[in-house]
């Protein structure tokens, strides 16, 4: 799902600032990616709830007053088309034999109690899954996790909350990989290697078990720090007036990401930092100065 979903926040956000677009058809677009990529990987409605706050901090009254119609217009149209869209697949789905069952899925409040699992800094707990599966019915179990969640979190100190969280963030952010060391390992199959040279190469370097993955890992470790640093300096540096909106949705969306990673469970979270890797791309190029936004 990372993969499946990747493009789809550098999408919106480049609908987000072209010019050539009406301004509703924009919108409904960029709702519709949004709404898409939201059941492929919740993650990448932060870019979207991003460019609305955006838009509310540094547009004034008056503008909203100015253009109330076509702001009306464009909330009830996304609604429509997202509404459709949302009826249409669940009719396909229906109508394939796919059917989810609700009662037995892990809802957020499961990935919440286990991201402040003191034992295992917030990681993935198979006591937790346990514990969360034992209980049959969605409502009782999300009553369930909200009340361990509770306890968990009245067993910190004020201090030591923080220094949990500043943990669990550091654990986040600080494989350039996205913990493919680890999560990188589910394959069903492995296919027989059938051809020599660059293939057996090629091998070497991405499995992690491969006996040259250190290097890959070591470069990918490097372009990360790379990337963080130069975010930092555009998140400090002086931006044109007309590239501020542009700037906040950028760093806005990076900003939820990390909040949302910081607040579930830990080293699949890490996998989710990669649906806003686009935001980190487009800041560090601003920042270099090699991107034209329009």
């Amino acid at each position: 799902s990372d993969s499946f979903a990747l493009f789809l926040p550098i999408l919106i956000l480049w609908l987000y600032q072209k010019k050539g677009i009406p301004v509703v058809l924009r919108w409904v677009l960029m709702c519709l990616l949004g709404y898409l990529g939201y059941l492929i990987k919740p993650q990448v409605l932060i870019v979207l709830i991003a460019i609305v706050i955006g838009r509310l901090l540094l547009r004034k009254a008056g503008y909203w007053l100015r253009n109330w119609k076509k702001v009306l217009a464009a909330v009830c149209l996304c609604a429509a088309v997202v509404g459709s869209v949302s009826f249409g697949l669940n009719r396909l789905y229906a109508a394939g034999g796919f059917e989810a069952n609700e009662e037995s899925q892990l809802s957020l409040t499961h990935y919440l109690m286990m991201g402040f699992n003191r034992e295992t800094n917030g990681a993935y707990n198979q006591d937790d899954v346990n514990l969360s599966m034992s209980i049959p019915t969605a409502r009782e179990r999300s009553k369930m996790n909200l009340e361990v969640f509770s306890q968990r979190i009245g067993s910190f100190a004020p201090g030591s909350l923080l220094k949990f969280l500043s943990n669990k963030m550091l654990m986040n952010v600080n494989d350039g990989t996205f913990s493919w060391g680890a999560e990188g390992g589910f394959f069903e199959k492995i296919g027989d290697n059938v051809h020599t040279g660059l293939s057996e190469t090629l091998r070497s370097y991405y499995y992690a078990w491969g006996e040259n993955y250190l290097t890959l890992f070591t470069l990918e470790q490097g372009f990360w720090i790379a990337v963080l640093i130069l975010n930092m300096a555009g998140i400090f540096g002086n931006q044109a007036r007309a590239e501020r909106e542009k700037w906040l949705v950028i760093e806005l969306s990076i900003i939820g990401i990390l909040i949302s990673v910081s607040r579930t469970s830990g080293r699949k979270e890490r996998t989710s930092l990669s649906a806003v890797t686009p935001s980190y791309a487009v800041s560090i190029l601003l920042v270099c100065g090699q991107m034209e936004w329009s």
